[in-house]
């Protein structure tokens, strides 16, 4: 089997996830309740785009609007926030390393904000290398890029946005992400899927078994890439 590229999620999987998610989504459900909406559906468990479809259900397109711009800037908070303590995971740069010498083309497609991608790829240099993580990478697609942060349940857009500018097929792709909205994007386009174990999501990937492999470490990836292609 012929893999060209190699499309990774961001948060959770290059890097730690380190973000207040539940102050984050108290913050929201408290904008939507001072636009007079108090439903007790509302719940910090929800993932944040769960809430706003909610609250889309519930608001005229004005409200809607208005709620959407304060969350953007929430969100933004947030993301900023935990950058400031963050940095890519260990061993990332040597994989990444790996991957170029392997010829692939390299991807994220994340649902983060561009500001802090930048920020946390441009920290670590590639491995013996003068050159930041953020310059090795072929395309990054973000949410700024990507205008349906709050409309679709997975990741599917920016996905098809990110093999465009790669210039690859999903069959010629393999998808690296730690949550199943990952997995479930990278089914979609027919790429090979690894699902990346981490304690955040561990039992909702083990619960949706949709990967194609699943992992321990992100180190495993450059090896695993081999045996894909000798099939």
């Amino acid at each position: 089997m012929r893999i060209k590229a190699a499309v990774f999620d961001f948060d959770g999987t290059l890097v730690p996830f380190k973000m207040d998610y539940i102050a984050l989504r108290q913050e929201i459900i408290q904008r939507i309740a001072e636009m007079g909406i108090k439903n007790q559906s509302f719940n910090v468990s929800d993932p944040i785009r769960n809430t706003l479809k909610k609250a889309r259900e519930l608001l005229n397109d004005k409200d809607m609007e208005t709620l959407e711009r304060e969350a953007e800037k929430i969100i933004n908070f947030y993301e900023l926030e935990g950058a400031k303590n963050n940095a890519v995971i260990t061993g990332v740069s040597e994989v990444l390393k790996t991957l170029k010498e392997m010829n692939l083309k390299l991807g994220i497609f994340t649902l983060n904000q561009r500001k802090v991608v930048e920020i946390l790829l441009n920290k670590a240099t590639l491995f013996e290398s003068k050159a930041t993580l953020f310059e090795i990478f072929d395309a990054i697609v973000t949410r700024n890029s990507v205008r349906d942060f709050y409309q679709n349940s997975i990741k599917l857009k920016y996905l098809r946005t990110c093999l465009r500018k790669l210039g690859v097929d999903g069959k010629e792709t393999i998808v690296i992400g730690d949550h199943p909205i990952d997995i479930e994007a990278g089914k979609l386009i027919n790429a090979i899927t690894v699902g990346v174990h981490t304690s955040r999501n561990w039992k909702e990937l083990r619960k949706d078994e949709k990967y194609d492999f699943l992992i321990d470490s992100i180190a495993e990836i450059p090896e695993l890439i081999q045996k894909v292609v000798e099939l």
